[in-house]
């Protein structure tokens, strides 16, 4: 099971799987009303990798992520969550580099990441803008027909370990473990990314 925001991307998704499989349902939603579209409690595991959730601009729509989130899940399940956290004035900006091809069509991205600048760092008071971490993407198409440039920019919400911690415990979910990409266990240093296995409280009486 998946969605996605975006109808075309969707599209895809469901074309490919007709294609290859597995079988799967995708479906159109976003991660605050998803769970309108599922059962009650019928996912074991549910993932967000790589930053994704950070797309969410505020506590409140967080929140209600994690309540569909746990409205979903079984007994027992969980939601693995990667995420990125952050040491305010400590990370300095940095630099992607993406490159694919299909047949003809061959792909370079380059991401471009500025560091939220945290309450020190010209955000008043820690504000929105003080936790946004800005993205710039330059992606170039190679095609037989020709080049074609796609610029774009994002922010992504920023959380130091404090801030991500004091989040999920206003939620109905709590930080069973964090591992790192092959499921070991992590002691997670910011600035760093690692894996948070998150699960309902009801599931442990909490």
């Amino acid at each position: 099971i998946g969605f996605d925001r975006e109808g075309v991307m969707v599209e895809y998704a469901a074309r490919r799987l007709e294609r290859f499989g597995p079988l799967a349902s995708v479906f159109q939603a976003d991660f605050e009303t998803f769970a309108d579209h599922l059962p009650p409690a019928s996912i074991d595991v549910a993932f967000t990798p790589i930053n994704s959730l950070r797309h969410l601009q505020t506590d409140r729509a967080m929140l209600a992520h994690f309540g569909q989130v746990a409205r979903v899940l079984r007994p027992g399940g969980f939601y693995a969550v990667g995420l990125s956290i952050t040491a305010y004035g400590v990370e300095e900006p940095s630099e992607d580099v993406w490159e694919g091809a299909r047949g003809t069509c061959r792909v370079r991205q380059v991401v471009q990441y500025l560091p939220a600048p945290g309450r020190h760092g010209g955000g008043a008071g820690g504000g929105a803008d003080a936790r946004s971490e800005r993205v710039i993407s330059h992606m170039t198409i190679f095609t037989p027909r020709g080049v074609r440039e796609i610029d774009s920019t994002y922010s992504l919400r920023a959380y130091d370990l404090a801030q991500w911690r004091s989040l999920v415990d206003r939620s109905p979910l709590r930080i069973e473990a964090v591992v790192d990409e092959q499921g070991e266990d992590l002691a997670l240093a910011p600035p760093g990314y690692g894996v948070f296995v998150l699960e309902a409280r009801a599931a442990r009486g909490l």
